[in-house]
């Protein structure tokens, strides 16, 4: 029966947002981070696969956008993953109700490093409404009211696994889509061969 799959995919995806949340937790609490050099395109492949599971009951659509060579960064790559599928999931879901909808996973190279973040179509998502919104987390049950039709909770805890290690979530433009992105370091190990 459709109906029960659809709530049996919503019931994983929360448990993943759990998961996502005691990670993060688990991260906070650490002194050294488990820290690696890794693909961004790997990470974003993997995650996109992950949110096309939750993104079917939502009819939305999941692309990648991953063009030419990128040099490893210095990450966690469970870290790194959860963040991408909760940050993805939380956009599949404020897109709920427009019909077919899209989301796009890219990655584009920047002077300080690999830009890497999840877009969508809303045009809500600004960068006041962002900077409202993650002043009112944790006072607030919905900082994103604008933005989002569910408690939006997995874009604030994306945000606070990416500033253990990545630059805090930002919003930025890409190709007519509004986004969340963060900037991932390069590793400079690998950089040296």
């Amino acid at each position: 029966d459709q109906q029960l799959l659809e709530v049996i995919k919503t019931a994983d995806t929360a448990i993943q947002l759990i998961d996502t949340l005691l990670l993060s937790t688990d991260m906070h609490s650490q002194q050294v981070l488990k820290l690696e050099p890794l693909s961004v395109p790997s990470v974003l492949h993997v995650a996109s696969e992950d949110i096309k599971k939750y993104a079917e009951v939502y009819n939305c659509e999941v692309e990648l956008s991953i063009y030419g060579n990128y040099n490893p960064v210095i990450g966690n790559f469970e870290a790194l993953r959860a963040a991408f599928r909760t940050l993805g999931n939380a956009l599949v879901e404020s897109q709920s109700g427009n019909g077919l909808s899209k989301i796009v996973l890219a990655a584009h190279k920047s002077p300080s490093g690999i830009n890497a973040g999840v877009y969508c179509s809303r045009t809500e998502i600004s960068k006041d409404m962002f900077k409202r919104a993650r002043a009112l987390f944790g006072s607030s049950r919905q900082p994103l009211v604008a933005s989002s039709s569910g408690s939006a909770a997995g874009v604030f805890i994306a945000d606070s696994l990416l500033s253990l290690i990545a630059t805090p979530l930002q919003v930025t433009r890409y190709k007519n889509m509004t986004g969340l992105t963060t900037t991932l370091l390069p590793s400079q190990q690998l950089k040296l061969i």
